[in-house]
């Protein structure tokens, strides 16, 4: 009984070290974002409103790129759980080698579409009906930040990489170092000082490049230097042979999770253009719900991949029962900390508002939309979180494509008409959009959880497709 308990705390403090980790990791981002959006916003309400959309195209461009690659972590961490095995360990070190730079030369395809939406956004907007001016504040953003997408896209392999085979520090402290450089470049090149010219939403773009450069060769040339990633030949030309096979695997694994991702983010793009057909105010205010929200997903993300990781590694030492435990564990984690959040954020409601928009507290019916949009904001995150980490446990054992498809059913086929019929017809507006996110989450989770119990229970257990580990095998 004692060594049950006993692992079961060794699993949960796994679990835990993990998460948070990445979860500090995932936090770089939004808080980048967060930082930046302050920023903006001292440069005036239009400016601010136009971060609204800024920072939905932004998260839109780079989940299309980067979503079809979170698999690289899973298969890396099943290879790397088995590579102690010493029938296959150094064949194993091999492929994980492989498989990182397949999945590189993956990512820069997929970053090839998204720089071409990026130079022509503002006049993509515009057919929406959106304001001529926030679309020409949109595009100076997406005009300097396009030359950091392909060490973006790079970057990101790397990072799944190290947490593959459990550095997460690594991509941790990289991280840091990157949020400092942006905050050191954004600055200055935002308001105009220290002798920069005062370029607005543009110099948060550069400054986005730049530090995706930076970060990008400094990583590398930690594993350069590193001599415990010397086995899995990172840095000779054998690890680039054949890349179309783990290309070709990646992305049948990994499409189904760019869909999902596509889909939310398509219909919070369509939220927010609704919102701004509803005037400037309620743009604002979807806004300032859209930071928050951004302020929480990546990391509950960020969980849902450590999830995915832990439960990758238990699969590839065939140790089913942990990864049942680390997918109860991940879940009930999650969704503590959302509420956790939820309860910060209106314990301190005024200065959390502050933060962004300064507005007349006295202004009953808008303060009162406020509320309401976050509490609904707010609470669906909870909902979200529940379904984020167990589709991370799913995508442990490759099943991708089912929370695909309810996120379709959710977010797309009940979501987007529902945002319409509530916000316009009804009258409810801005409340209406939440109402509609709400209801479409739990429309999208509720399947989602049912197939993860009885995946986990090992009733599906062998619900895979077909991944480079299962090819490792055969060969």
């Amino acid at each position: 009984m004692s060594i049950s308990i006993n692992k079961t705390k060794g699993l949960f403090i796994r679990l835990l070290t993990r998460g948070s980790m990445q979860t500090a990791t995932g936090l770089i981002i939004p808080a980048g974002f967060f930082l930046g959006a302050m920023m903006l916003s001292k440069l005036g309400e239009k400016t601010f409103a136009a971060a609204a959309l800024i920072f939905a195209v932004q998260a839109f461009i780079q989940s299309m790129i980067t979503m079809p690659l979170n698999v690289i972590g899973g298969i890396i961490s099943r290879n790397f759980g088995a590579k102690d095995d010493v029938n296959v360990g150094i064949q194993r070190c091999k492929e994980i080698g492989k498989i990182l730079r397949s999945g590189q030369c993956l990512s820069l395809c997929l970053a090839l579409p998204a720089i071409v939406v990026a130079f022509f956004i503002g006049d993509l907007l515009k057919l929406t009906g959106q304001q001529p001016q926030l679309c020409e504040i949109v595009q100076s953003y997406f005009t300097a930040s396009v030359w950091g997408i392909p060490a973006t896209v790079l970057l990101f392999c790397s990072q799944q990489f190290a947490n593959g085979i459990n550095k997460q520090w690594t991509a941790l402290s990289q991280g840091i170092i990157g949020l400092g450089i942006l905050l050191l470049f954004s600055y200055p090149t935002i308001f105009g000082k220290w002798g920069f010219p005062a370029l607005g939403a543009a110099g948060l773009g550069y400054a986005v490049a730049l530090r995706s450069w930076i970060n990008l060769f400094m990583l590398e040339g930690r594993f350069f230097f590193d001599k415990t990633t010397q086995p899995f030949n990172l840095f000779i030309l054998d690890s680039l042979k054949k890349p179309t096979l783990y290309m070709k695997k990646i992305w049948q694994i990994g499409w189904p999770i760019s869909v999902q991702y596509g889909i939310e983010l398509s219909s919070m793009i369509v939220t927010t253009i609704m919102a701004g057909n509803l005037g400037q105010q309620a743009l604002v205010v979807r806004g300032l719900s859209a930071q928050y929200s951004m302020l929480l997903i990546i990391p509950l993300i960020a969980f849902s991949q450590a999830c995915t990781v832990l439960v990758g590694q238990a699969r590839g030492q065939i140790k089913y029962d942990d990864a049942s435990k680390l997918s109860y564990m991940a879940i009930g984690t999650g969704v503590v900390f959302a509420l956790m959040f939820m309860g910060i954020f209106f314990a301190a409601f005024k200065p959390m508002v502050n933060l962004f928009i300064v507005i007349d507290w006295n202004n009953k019916s808008l303060v009162s939309l406020i509320v309401v949009v976050m509490s609904l904001t707010l609470g669906g995150l909870v909902i979200d979180t529940a379904r984020n980490v167990s589709t991370g446990a799913l995508r442990a054992f490759d099943d991708t494509k089912f929370p695909a498809l309810m996120g379709a059913l959710g977010l797309l086929i009940v979501k987007i008409p529902l945002s319409w019929v509530l916000a316009f017809p009804v009258g409810m507006g801005l409340v209406g959009l939440a109402l509609a996110h709400v209801i479409g989450l739990v429309i999208g989770t509720l399947p989602v959880l049912e197939r993860w119990r009885k995946c986990i229970n090992k009733q599906c257990v062998h619900l895979t497709t077909i991944s480079p580990a299962n090819i490792i095998n055969s060969k």
